[in-house]
């Protein structure tokens, strides 16, 4: 009689995940099962003495098969209960995967610049942001207490006002069981990875590696290695505590790099740790700097982490070179390029900043010049300069400036051509020495 009560909630669980059923439906047919077996059992005794075996009997089997209801009570609060953030952007990334068979390919590849944002309005309703590489924006509106979602789209300079599509459906019908909050602090927690490890995986690049310029490559596929887990992270929540390993191999690497300086020359060593502990302290507030567009996104976390992976990368490339002048490798030389970065003085308020920008092909620009005049925009690439590597075409995100932005290891400039001059003038080039 037990088995069969517990079979009965089984099949009760498994009736509603698979047809939607309502808890009466369910509920009244487990009590005419029940009822069934109480009169196989007791010669059809009066009503009330059957409900009270049929009570007793299912408070026993629960007792038995406490694990197996608890799990089932789980479930039953996870589908029921409010949809969290988390959620919801794991939810609408399968929604887009369905609708969209090459979007998965295309966003791993990272040859592509897809992005994806969670927030919540004040509405109450959960905005899920899909921002494909051709800059067409989707957003997704989503009830947390229904599940009830519609889209809306804009492209800049074509729709540049939302429009509400016809895209209309339930989001907990794309909820996977790896989108609870719960699951996402499991998956993060799981992924076991430790520093020592990623120390002793970077001495032993080092010790490997037939050059320097060897072994900045190595780094980057140790980079790539431990960048993985954040990648197949399961929601935002995991993503952004997986940041943190990118990090820790480049910084590996800087300190790997001083201590062998230190060993070949400790005069200069002296020198270049004292401008490194300076520095260092500084990483922090340039990487949030640098990730000024997603600060209200809830991939912030994740952007700054990259933005210091980025930094501490850039001051191995410094320190490599260095040790590569130390021991006269003529043949030194930087594995890859990237125009991204900080520029001037990071002890002030005074810099220039290059990141990605969100459309493919465009870089976005930030500057700060004598602590009191910012400016905002997006630079692409100058075909006609002399060098494309070293020069973006620059206009203001409100189209009151416009100029060009060059850039080189050693500083950054801005030659403004075009103003409406409420923040700055024609008046020669505004320099941010070093890059960093």
């Amino acid at each position: 009689m037990k088995k069969k009560i517990v079979l009965l909630l089984c099949c009760m669980t498994l009736a509603m995940t698979a047809c939607g059923k309502g808890n009466g439906e369910d509920a009244s047919q487990g009590n005419q099962d029940a009822a069934q077996e109480s009169q196989d059992a007791t010669q059809q005794g009066d009503n009330a003495q059957a409900d009270n075996t049929q009570t007793e009997d299912a408070q026993d089997g629960t007792a038995q098969t406490g694990e197996t209801d608890s799990v089932i009570e789980t479930d039953q609060d996870a589908a029921k209960g409010p949809i969290t953030e988390d959620q919801a952007m794991e939810a609408i990334k399968q929604y887009c995967y369905a609708n969209n068979s090459d979007l998965k390919e295309m966003e791993d590849s990272n040859d592509y610049t897809i992005y994806w944002d969670v927030t919540t309005n004040e509405k109450g309703e959960i905005v899920v942001l899909f921002r494909s590489y051709t800059g067409a924006e989707s957003r997704y509106y989503i009830d947390p207490e229904t599940g009830e979602t519609y889209g809306t789209e804009l492209v800049p300079g074509i729709i540049d006002e939302e429009q509400r599509t016809e895209e209309s459906f339930n989001v907990r019908d794309y909820l996977g069981a790896g989108a609870t909050s719960d699951g996402a602090n499991a998956s993060a927690s799981n992924t076991n990875i430790n520093p020592d490890q990623i120390a002793k995986d970077v001495d032993d690049n080092a010790q490997k590696a037939a050059s320097l310029r060897d072994e900045l490559v190595g780094a980057n596929e140790l980079y790539n290695k431990y960048d993985e887990p954040r990648l197949n992270a399961q929601d935002q929540t995991s993503m952004n505590e997986l940041s943190k390993y990118g990090t820790m191999v480049w910084k590996s690497e800087a300190e790997s790099l001083l201590k062998r300086i230190q060993e070949k020359d400790a005069k200069a060593f002296e020198e270049i740790k004292t401008e490194y502990d300076q520095w260092e302290k500084y990483v922090p507030v340039m990487a949030e700097r640098m990730s000024y567009l997603y600060e209200d996104g809830s991939i912030y976390p994740m952007i700054v982490a990259y933005n210091e992976a980025m930094r501490y990368k850039e001051k191995a490339y410094s320190l490599a070179s260095a040790l590569a002048d130390i021991n006269k490798e003529e043949m030194f030389g930087y594995p890859d390029y990237t125009r991204c970065g900080y520029y001037g003085d990071y002890t002030t308020d005074s810099y220039l900043v290059i990141t990605e920008g969100m459309e493919s092909g465009s870089y976005a620009i930030l500057i700060h010049i004598d602590d009191t005049k910012e400016l905002r925009g997006w630079g692409v690439v100058e075909e006609d300069a002399p060098d494309t590597d070293t020069y973006l075409l620059f206009t203001s995100d409100d189209g009151t400036v416009k100029g060009n932005v060059g850039h080189s290891a050693l500083e950054a400039a801005l030659y403004v051509t075009e103003t409406d001059y409420s923040v700055v003038g024609p008046e020669g080039a505004y320099t941010f020495p070093l890059k960093h």
